[in-house]
């Protein structure tokens, strides 16, 4: 970083509210940055005495960090009677933050299975901002909200961080079968030296804890952005679809 550059962020990954790639010394070019909530000292919620929900913070900090533990590509092949081969890619990824911005909207908007309960009256854990927040004995909130009869709840009761899951997977990037026609078959005519039948399938299944769609999304799939760009931003993002293909080779 410039000396007198306290930080820099990229503006087109800045999609979904705070939520913006943004790199500063100390940090992994791959962080996260977005609003959270404020505590008090002894890391306790602080909570509006007038609304009932926390109070949210105007200042930028990290919430994630989308760099994986560790990646790890399994290539193989296997030959079965000579005749039938089987080849494969799995991937594997450990750790790295995604978010899931799609789910972030879905409760905006009441659409995500985190609203069913709206009617179910609750208490932020937490305690009111009154004074006493950081003494030996604060305020514990008791105010009581019904998130049905409050258009605030949604909007103010989650913060973007809550919506960063930490993201391993397993998948297979491909695997092609295939069939090489026996030399019988191609002794038969002069024009056709070898031939053989494959099909290839892409993208076929996936093992993760990712709660969303596919955690292997770009929220900007352009290469006009540099750096880590929109990946692990799942706002809005298409993912890969299953694929299969057939084909056949031959030499003449």
């Amino acid at each position: 970083m410039p000396a007198d550059l306290p930080f820099y962020y990229d503006s087109d990954t800045w999609v979904f509210g705070a939520v913006r790639s943004e790199v500063a010394v100390g940090t992994s070019i791959a962080n996260l940055v977005g609003f959270a909530f404020q505590r008090n000292d002894a890391g306790q919620l602080l909570i509006s005495p007038t609304t009932g929900l926390p109070i949210n913070s105007t200042a930028y900090t990290n919430i994630g960090d989308r760099t994986p533990d560790f990646k790890i590509g399994i290539i193989n092949s296997f030959t079965f009677f000579k005749n039938l081969s089987v080849a494969f890619n799995l991937d594997l990824r450990k750790g790295g933050a995604v978010f899931n911005g799609n789910e972030a909207m879905m409760v905006l908007t009441g659409t995500s299975t985190k609203t069913l309960d709206r009617l179910q009256p609750r208490i932020v854990d937490g305690v009111l901002a009154d004074g006493l927040q950081n003494t030996a004995t604060p305020t514990k909130n008791n105010i009581t909200i019904v998130p049905y009869y409050r258009n605030d709840y949604y909007d103010g009761a989650f913060a973007e961080g809550d919506f960063i899951e930490n993201v391993n997977w397993l998948r297979m990037r491909d695997i092609t079968i295939g069939y090489r026609l026996p030399d019988k078959f191609i002794k038969r005519q002069k024009i056709v030296r070898s031939a053989s039948i494959f099909v290839t399938g892409t993208d076929l299944f996936i093992i993760t804890n990712y709660s969303g769609m596919d955690p292997n999304v770009n929220a900007l799939n352009s290469s006009n952005s540099r750096g880590f760009g929109g990946s692990g931003i799942d706002y809005g993002a298409i993912p890969n679809p299953r694929g299969i293909n057939f084909g056949i080779k031959a030499q003449f």
